[in-house]
C-alpha cells in the first residue's frame, strides 16, 4: 500500500471528438480520498489517504499542504475561493483557497459523506456515527439528525433544502432550520433500499431505489421516483438496472445505472437512453447541460444536444477514474484514479 498513488491530471474541456492531453499533472504520495476546484477554478484542493489535504494552482503552482489533525476524507469547494474538508476520523474545515482554517466543526467518527449547494449557503455531511449535520457557510450549526444508517445526502442548488437516506429506504426532507418537509417511506414489503439521491434544479428530488426481494404486483423492482418541493410523488418511472448516479439537467436529469446506459429524464416522462458504455460508470459531473462520465479508465462528454453514436470526447487515464472535479466556469476538468 506503501507504494500506491493517485496523481491528479487537469485538462482543458474544450469541445473536440479525439483524445485529449492534460494542461498539467500533480504528483501525489498516496491515494486520492478528494479533488475540488475553487469555484473561479484557480486553485485546486486534494486530499491523499494517509497523508493529508493540499491546496494548488491548477496546474500544481504554488501549493500549500494543510496541518489538519486526521487523515483526509471527502472535500467540496464553496464559494469562490473556500473549501469544506472533512477528515475521516476527526472535524470537518472551512479553509480558504490559500490555506487558512477559516472554522472547524467537531463531528462524531469523522466525516463519511459531503454535499453542498452551489450556491455555497448550506453544508450537509453525514459523521461516523451515521448523523447528519447541517451547517451554513459561517460554520453555525443549523440542524443535527439521527435515526438508523444514514448513508446518502443532497442539497438543493439553492441551500434551502437537505434530503437525507437511511438504509431501510426512508428518505427525509428538511428545510434550513431543520423543519421536516416531507418524508419518503418504502412501498415494498418486502424492502426496499435508496441507491442514489439528487435534487433537479427546479426543486424536485429525484430517489432512485431497489427492492430487496419480489416487487409486488403494483410495483418495479427498480425505480426511479420524482417528488415535488411540497412531498407529492409526482411520477415513477421503471428503470433496467440499479441506479447508480444521479446529475442535474436544467430541463430534468441524468441517470447512471449500474449495466454501463446513461439516460436522460424528467418528471412525467419515461428516461431515454442516450449512451451506454461497456464498464460501470465510477462517477457523474455536469458542464452546464453536458454530462462527464468516469468509466473505467475513461472520462467520456456526452453532449446534451445532436448525440450522435461516439461522445464530443474522451479521456483516457492511466489507471481507473475514481475522482472527478468540474471548475465553475466548466472549462477546466482534475481526474485522479489508481
Amino acid at each position: 500500500m506503501d507504494n500506491l498513488k493517485n496523481d491528479v491530471y487537469v485538462y482543458e474541456a474544450i469541445a473536440m471528438p479525439l483524445v485529449i492531453d492534460p494542461l498539467s499533472t500533480i504528483e501525489t504520495k498516496a491515494l486520492l480520498t478528494g479533488i475540488a476546484f475553487s469555484r473561479n477554478g484557480e486553485r485546486l484542493a486534494w486530499g491523499e489517504r494517509e497523508e493529508a489535504f493540499h491546496i494548488a494552482d491548477h496546474d500544481g503552482g504554488n501549493p500549500t499542504q494543510m496541518e489538519l489533525e486526521g487523515v483526509p476524507g471527502p472535500i467540496a469547494a464553496l464559494s469562490q475561493n473556500k473549501f469544506v474538508m472533512g477528515m475521516s476520523d476527526s472535524d470537518m474545515h472551512l479553509v480558504s483557497s490559500e490555506g487558512e482554517v477559516i472554522w472547524s466543526h467537531k463531528v462524531s467518527g469523522g466525516c463519511d459523506v459531503l454535499s453542498v449547494s452551489p450556491s455555497g449557503g448550506l453544508i450537509a455531511v453525514i459523521d461516523g456515527s451515521r448523523s447528519l449535520h447541517m451547517l451554513d457557510i459561517h460554520g453555525r450549526s443549523l440542524h443535527t439528525y439521527s435515526s438508523s444508517e444514514l448513508n446518502l445526502v443532497a442539497v438543493d442548488r439553492t441551500g434551502r433544502t437537505v434530503a437525507v437516506a437511511d438504509d431501510a429506504g426512508v428518505v427525509k426532507v428538511f428545510d434550513r432550520t431543520g423543519e421536516t418537509r416531507f418524508e419518503r417511506h418504502p412501498r415494498s414489503s418486502a424492502g426496499e433500499r435508496v441507491t442514489a439521491i439528487a435534487f433537479q434544479p427546479d426543486g424536485h428530488l429525484v430517489i432512485a431505489k431497489e427492492t430487496l426481494g419480489l416487487a409486488g404486483n403494483d410495483e418495479n423492482e427498480l425505480e426511479a421516483e420524482w417528488w415535488s418541493p411540497l412531498g407529492q410523488r409526482e411520477h415513477t418511472a421503471e428503470l433496467s438496472a440499479r441506479c447508480t448516479g444521479i446529475a442535474p439537467h436544467s430541463r430534468g436529469c441524468w441517470l447512471s445505472q449500474f449495466d454501463g446506459r446513461i439516460l436522460k429524464a424528467t418528471v412525467n416522462s419515461e428516461p431515454e437512453q442516450i449512451w451506454q458504455s461497456s464498464y460501470a460508470i465510477q462517477g457523474l459531473e455536469t458542464i452546464g447541460d453536458d454530462l462527464l462520465v468516469a468509466s473505467w479508465f475513461h472520462l467520456y462528454r456526452i453532449p446534451d444536444k445532436n448525440m450522435e453514436n461516439e461522445p464530443t470526447w474522451q479521456i483516457e487515464h492511466a489507471g481507473i477514474v475514481e475522482h472527478l472535479a468540474v471548475n465553475g466556469e466548466g472549462d477546466r476538468i482534475a481526474i485522479g484514479g489508481e
